[in-house]
């Protein structure tokens, strides 16, 4: 349920946040760095021209880049040798040869006093470097793609193994032409590369690919790393799991009944702080602010009796860190766990406002516009503030099937699965663990406004996956099991095209309504102008695309509507996949009534009162008439009817309110059933 829940509130999510913010505006003369240093570029400048693209001198670049450039007078022909690359183009022609293979330019190049530009797509793909055009800040930086001379990705494949690598890549570029999938993408299996590649696009608008060494933001695969320094300084006798919060930040409330275990495997019950929007627009992002957005929230359960997700416990866990070892975050990672294992490509994704990962963050689908990601990076700290490549999280999968950072007694500890999550399988440290159809898996997702990330770990099969997308809406769980199953011989689909049908708009008449969710909330379906559109409970509405009379796709989120008729031929139900996951909703107009139950008006008298469903939010009954109203802090009143003495339902809203009694018959609080959640909310008055 909560899984389905999860994923229906991306859609949300999404659709809200699918409008346009606007372009920045950019300065000409933009800062230029390649591979960390500042270039000087003798007179020339980077500049964005008329077409919206960023336009470089490319001797310059070129030069810095350690090639060689040339110009030949008698055909116009630039010459750029670069190892054992010879690249040649014509300016003024939308065409190059990298060793006489075309490369298609999405801008001509062009000769501008003297000098000949280019766009940043020739540098991304000509020149095959990281990309990354920040416009906030107004630089372009600039990184080489390193030749890797790592044996872990320079074996030779058995001709078995090349079979598995081609059909990866068949399924990944089918998921990239009929999907939109823009990231990168690592499988490996028994310490063999079986695939290492990037696909799409890191950046739209300038047209800049993703490679296998894009730092992308990772999100909330951050806590294994977070988890593993907890566990490094548990090793070390400096901390211990069963450490009381208290000992840490001593006036945190109930913070001698929360553990860093209960931190760890988000038992601790403490509110999530990124639930609560208004957190993004913090102008202070120190620690003190950070913990005082949720340190005085009620608990959501008493400490290690249940499991909720909470970037809350790792961001504390991060802090703590930090005061054991009288290191910031980053630098203890950095010593202690990037710098050991080779990961030079990973980090935190904000240094104050120098942006370090390099793309874009995007939200939607097949229609994707960028979002601004910064608020939420610069909050996450211990919980998701970190950016990494493939290659990178493949060097950490490696160790940690040795003793590199801790001992193997201490690794049994993080991937212990200590509490059962309604996601499917349990939480250990950082870690969800569960058996899947090859045997133990340990997984972990990651995602922020504009990015997923997804590591997945078959220990049996000593098989490894992990994508990282700059796209809120990727389904990379899925993917990352599609890729598992190719790698196993299982059997699998291509992705294919969606491709609009033409239907008659009259159809979609029988369609209209509202539909009642079966993990709560509803949906409404409306027709505009002949189009079909789709609207969650009043949030933005997004376009519906006919692949046939009855069924339809959104381009703005990964999401299939299937229209379902009873044997009258009326539509009673809708079903919507979205990214796989299927959650049905009912038609209204066939929604059997909820009776009224006759209730002495009396009864009333003991509810009569303010219910606290969390701090500020208050639920007011009162009594007028005979009958019973309730008002929600700073909305209107709304009568709410009996179906027994202690249920009652709304009707303006599908959501219903149970009065809770103890032992002695005193009314103590309510619960609010909506959106498939039950909201307890004790009486205060």
């Amino acid at each position: 349920m909560l899984k389905r829940l999860m994923v229906l509130m991306l859609v949300f999510c999404v659709l809200v946040g699918f409008m346009p913010s606007g372009t920045l505006a950019v300065e000409q003369g933009i800062t230029v760095t390649i591979d960390g240093k500042v270039v000087t570029l003798e007179g020339a400048k980077v500049f964005v021209g008329p077409n919206s693209k960023v336009l470089c001198p490319i001797s310059y670049i070129a030069g810095e880049m350690g090639a060689k450039v040339e110009w030949l007078p008698k055909t116009s022909t630039v010459l750029i040798s670069r190892g054992s690359d010879i690249i040649r183009f014509n300016p003024g022609i939308t065409e190059a040869f990298v060793n006489d293979k075309k490369v298609v330019l999405d801008t001509k190049p062009s000769i501008i006093k003297g000098r000949t530009y280019v766009s940043l797509q020739f540098i991304s793909d000509i020149l095959s470097a990281v990309v990354d055009f920040d416009r906030a800040a107004n630089v372009l930086k600039i990184e080489s793609v390193t030749a890797d001379r790592d044996p872990l990705f320079n074996q030779n494949l058995t001709t078995s193994e090349r079979g598995l690598s081609s059909k990866l890549d068949e399924y990944l570029q089918a998921l990239e032409k009929y999907k939109n999938f823009h990231g990168s993408v690592l499988v490996a299996k028994d310490g063999k590369v079986l695939l290492d590649k990037g696909y799409g696009k890191a950046d739209f608008e300038q047209n800049i690919k993703i490679n296998q060494q894009t730092k992308l933001a990772i999100g909330s695969v951050t806590k294994q790393f977070t988890a593993m320094a907890v566990m490094q300084l548990h090793e070390k006798g400096l901390l211990d799991v069963n450490d009381k919060l208290s000992k840490y930040f001593p006036d945190y409330p109930r913070g001698s009944e929360i553990t860093i275990h209960h931190l760890l495997t988000h038992t601790s019950g403490i509110a999530n702080y990124t639930d609560y929007p208004a957190n993004y627009e913090l102008k202070q992002t120190d620690e003190e602010t950070i913990i005082s957005t949720f340190k005085n929230l009620p608990l959501n359960f008493e400490p290690g009796t249940n499991w909720a997700y909470s970037n809350s416990g790792y961001l504390l866990l991060g802090y703590i860190v930090e005061k054991v070892s009288g290191m910031s975050y980053e630098d203890y990672l950095d010593k202690n766990i990037f710098q050991p294992l080779g990961m030079k490509r990973t980090g935190i994704c904000y240094n104050g406002d120098d942006k370090l990962y390099q793309a874009v963050p995007y939200q939607g689908y097949l229609e994707v516009i960028p979002i601004d990601d910064a608020p939420l990076l610069k909050i996450a700290h211990g919980a998701g503030n970190l950016y990494s490549t493939v290659e990178d999280l493949y060097r950490w999968d490696r160790a940690l099937y040795t003793e590199k950072l801790v001992s193997k007694k201490t690794m049994d500890m993080i991937l212990t699965p200590y509490m059962d999550t309604p996601l499917g399988g349990a939480y250990g440290y950082g870690w969800l663990i569960s058996t899947g159809k090859f045997g133990k898996e340990v997984a972990h997702s990651g995602g922020t406004l504009g990015f997923s990330a997804y590591l997945l770990r078959c220990i049996e099969q000593d098989l490894v996956v992990t994508i990282l997308v700059n796209n809120q809406a990727a389904s990379v769980s899925t993917i990352s099991n599609t890729l598992r199953d190719i790698v196993m011989g299982e059997k699998y689909e291509l992705p294919t095209e969606h491709k609009i049908a033409i239907v008659n708009p009259a159809v979609y008449d029988s369609y209209v309504g509202k539909y009642q969710l079966d993990i709560g909330g509803n949906v409404e379906i409306a027709k505009e102008n002949n189009k079909l559109y789709i609207l969650f409970d009043g949030q933005q509405k997004a376009q519906m695309f006919p692949e046939s009379e009855t069924k339809y796709f959104l381009k703005v989120v990964d999401s299939q509507i299937t229209f379902i008729k009873n044997d009258k031929g009326e539509v009673y139900e809708l079903e919507m996949l979205v990214a796989g996951t299927s959650v049905k909703a009912k038609n209204l107009k066939y929604k059997a009534e909820r009776k009224i139950a006759q209730v002495d008006p009396k009864v009333y008298d003991s509810y009569v009162g303010e219910y606290e469903l969390m701090p500020g939010f208050i639920i007011t009954i009162t009594k007028e008439n005979n009958s019973i109203y309730a008002r929600a802090t700073g909305q209107e009143k709304f009568e709410v009817y009996p179906e027994s003495e202690t249920k009652y339902f709304y009707k303006v809203v599908d959501a219903q309110i149970t009065f809770v009694k103890n032992d002695k018959g005193e009314v103590t609080g309510v619960i609010l059933h909506q959106m498939g959640r039950d909201m307890e909310a004790k009486k205060i008055k």
